[in-house]
């Protein structure tokens, strides 16, 4: 299946690597090979991923194949020296091999590993499928278009209609969608949800009780779409605010839910305002008015 950045993470290859980030499952991995069918007429070992043990000592050691135009390099955001990595690599043959990097957490969750990857490396984030993406076939959308309401979407709205439906039951993300399976889909939720609580937020964060860090998530699919109280949180889990403003924090930088700040035009009172939070998994919402 085409996703609409690979057209653009091609093109941008021919000059820096490329960082994919994007919620668990959304297909990060996927269209990393993708890329590399396209770009290579014979792939050997062109991918690595951090979470697999033999792996880990050729990419500490940067012992792959030369022989491939690209590679990919998954979950490397886990090593504590992956920026250094990555650095030394480009300066020395970023010209004659390429690198994408994809992580189901935001790559900048380490703080580990003070060397800057600035003008060596582009940034993109994979969403959910949309029904923008699934009317257009994957092709990103015409930049000129994108002002005018009346080619958003360039397909029958008939069509658009039965993607809009299935996605708002099933949710957009790529394995349940295509199985069409709505029990299929909250059978994949389950493990979805558990593998993040269990794996992510365990491994990747300071977060030690499990928990209640799952009740502030139910909490949070109760409120979507109003505005947040962070004391009203506090209280029903029975922590300081910092704790819950820092779990909320974790989630976003995990993709497991995004915020939206209230408009001001003062920033400060922007940043004072409370927010409204939404997930990524919008099939998770069990209310369909704030699931819409």
């Amino acid at each position: 299946m085409k996703r609409y950045l690979e057209k653009k993470i091609i093109s941008d290859l021919k000059d820096k690597f490329v960082l994919i980030a994007g919620p668990r499952q959304v297909g990060k991995t996927t269209m990393a090979r993708q890329i590399i069918d396209r770009m290579s007429l014979a792939p050997s070992n062109s991918y690595f991923n951090w979470d697999y043990q033999p792996h880990r000592k050729i990419i500490r050691e940067m012992d792959w194949p030369r022989n491939s135009p690209v590679i990919v390099l998954d979950e490397i955001h886990k090593y504590s020296k992956w920026k250094t990595l990555l650095k030394g690599f480009f300066d020395t043959e970023g010209h004659q091999q390429k690198i994408i990097v994809t992580g189901s957490a935001r790559l900048d969750v380490y703080k580990k590993g003070g060397e800057s990857l600035m003008g060596r490396a582009y940034h993109f984030k994979l969403h959910p499928l949309t029904v923008g993406e699934l009317s257009r076939n994957g092709d990103s959308p015409k930049t000129e278009n994108l002002m005018d309401p009346n080619l958003w979407i360039e397909t029958n709205s008939n069509m658009c209609m039965d993607i809009f439906k299935q996605l708002f039951v099933i949710g957009g993300f790529p394995e349940p969608f295509l199985k069409g399976d709505e029990q299929e889909a909250k059978r994949w939720r389950i493990n979805r949800k558990d593998q993040v609580l269990k794996e992510d937020i365990r491994d990747l964060t300071q977060i030690h009780n499990i928990d209640k860090a799952e009740h502030l998530l139910d909490l949070l699919v109760e409120r979507v779409g109003s505005l947040i109280s962070v004391n009203s949180l506090r209280e029903d889990l029975e922590v300081d605010n910092k704790t819950v403003s820092s779990w909320i924090d974790i989630f976003e930088k995990l993709h497991i839910i995004f915020s939206i700040v209230p408009y001001s035009t003062k920033l400060q009172r922007s940043i004072k305002k409370a927010r409204k939070i939404y997930f990524w998994d919008w099939a998770e919402v069990p209310d369909p008015g704030a699931r819409f």
